[in-house]
């Protein structure tokens, strides 16, 4: 279990989480990174075969200590910033942690993160989110954006292209915090009740001067905490820890789905009293819906899983409801308004499961397939759409479309609630023209899915007793 104070921060999303992450976050894949000590003791070869350094002139495993011993004999760090691997840093890919980082950002959890890296896996991870509402502070320069979800690059990032602002040496830390833009960063991080220094990685001049300068500003009503799966962590000095158990032995990507569990637990609780509201508000009688394995489905998403769901069913992600190209997808938070929409169509899910046996799953599409071996129906796959009492009914067409076609996103119910508009009346041509349709001829099966609003499902017995399962 994490530190009581840290869940219950996260379950009440105000923002009181911040969190300083080091070189230990982009280990695990698909970011694959090194620590700075393995960069480093390439680098120190690369320079010694290009006759800058020579054995002695510093320790090859302190990135700190290289770059100042560059820069004593080139006055400039640019060869050992040339001898990085740059593009590595630029396109690095998030792994789960990252994204979950974001999430927790969109979703008010978290309110900053500030990275010693200089890659840019975090940054990438808002792009693939889709994320809009996150502030990016480079360099002094954007200290003007600094907002109340902000991700902060303290010692610069591969992007930057001045070689000689890249936060190398314990020198330059020096000079930047008595430039001042980077004592105005850790005075806003550390106004945070819960400070998390997380994946710190080796240690290196430049990072331990920066941990004790940021420790420095952290007022004592501040609750540090240290998250490193070693039994002690090198670091514990630098950040002072009032109690041991603040020193959370846990590796990066097993630390942030712990803390962005805790939102999916939080999420499951209010989700079921909105259920409640509206059962009560719109008589849904009993027995008449099942949710509880809806809601069980739901809960075995991770939080990242659950956004871009919800922006899915609700329309307000980027690539609209059905979308055929995941990539596309977009990260869309709880709030009071959407939890509502959200519970109409768990309601409306509940409602077609009837069996004991009757298995929930979420696709990875966005769809929910319902199947139960004791029926003979066969399984059922249904597309969730809110219209959010402001679509009309153009986008059940534009969905019916492609949940038509053979894939991933093809359905046999397009379940719809909060359509403003009603269903076209759809005309039939007379027999006398089109002729009889024979009972056994294949070439007339329906190929389109059902539309099926909640209401109905509510208030018809034998419509749910047709599709349930």
């Amino acid at each position: 279990m994490l530190p009581p104070e840290l869940l219950q921060a996260v379950a009440d999303r105000q923002g009181r989480i911040a969190c300083v992450v080091g070189a230990g976050c982009s280990l695990e894949a698909p970011t694959s990174l090194q620590l700075a000590s393995v960069y480093s003791e390439q680098a120190f070869e690369t320079l010694k075969l290009n006759g800058v350094l020579g054995d002695g002139d510093c320790n090859p495993s302190d990135l700190s200590e290289v770059a100042s011993a560059v820069f004593s004999k080139e006055q400039s760090q640019a060869p050992l910033v040339k001898a990085l691997p740059r593009t590595d840093y630029q396109h690095a890919r998030p792994n789960l942690g990252h994204l979950l980082g974001v999430a927790l950002m969109a979703e008010g959890a978290i309110s900053c993160i500030a990275t010693l890296n200089f890659d840019m896996a975090l940054s990438t991870a808002i792009t693939q989110l889709h994320v809009t509402e996150i502030a990016t502070v480079s360099g002094p320069h954007d200290l003007g954006s600094f907002g109340d979800k902000t991700l902060v690059y303290l010692h610069r990032n591969a992007y930057e292209a001045d070689s000689e602002l890249w936060i190398l040496r314990r020198e330059a830390i020096d000079e930047q915090w008595e430039a001042g833009w980077e004592g105005a960063v850790a005075e806003r991080i550390s106004l945070s009740p819960q400070l998390v220094f997380v994946g710190l990685g080796s240690k290196a001049a430049a990072l331990t001067e920066s941990l004790r300068r940021v420790k420095a500003r952290v007022p004592d009503q501040t609750c540090t905490y240290v998250v490193d799966p070693a039994t002690t962590s090198e670091f514990v000095g630098e950040v002072e820890l009032a109690a041991p158990e603040h020193h959370i032995q846990l590796g990066w990507i097993e630390f942030m789905t712990m803390l962005a569990g805790r939102l999916t637990a939080e999420h499951d609780s209010t989700i079921v009293d909105a259920c409640d509201e509206l059962a009560e508000a719109f008589a849904w009688g009993d027995g008449v819906t099942t949710v509880r394995p809806v809601l069980d489905a739901l809960g075995r998403l991770n939080l990242v899983e659950l956004g871009l769901i919800r922006g899915q069913w609700l329309g307000t992600g980027a690539g609209g409801y059905a979308i055929e190209d995941a990539a596309h997808r977009s990260y869309v938070p709880d709030s009071d308004t959407n939890r509502k929409y959200i519970a109409d169509l768990v309601l409306g899910l509940g409602a077609l499961v009837a069996s004991e046996d009757c298995t929930v799953e979420v696709t990875s599409a966005g769809t929910v397939k319902l199947e139960a071996p004791s029926s003979s129906e066969g399984p059922l796959t249904v597309r969730l759409v809110s219209g959010r009492g402001i679509e009309p009914w153009g986008v059940i067409d534009q969905v019916e479309k492609t949940c038509s076609d053979t894939g991933p996103l093809n359905a046999d119910v397009i379940l719809y609630a909060s359509v403003r508009t009603k269903p076209p009346i759809a005309p039939v041509a007379p027999s006398e023209i089109v002729g009889e349709i024979p009972a056994d001829d294949i070439t007339y099966a329906v190929t389109s899915p059902r539309t099926i609003d909640v209401d109905d499902l509510r208030t018809d017995p034998d419509l749910r007793s047709e599709l349930a399962r």
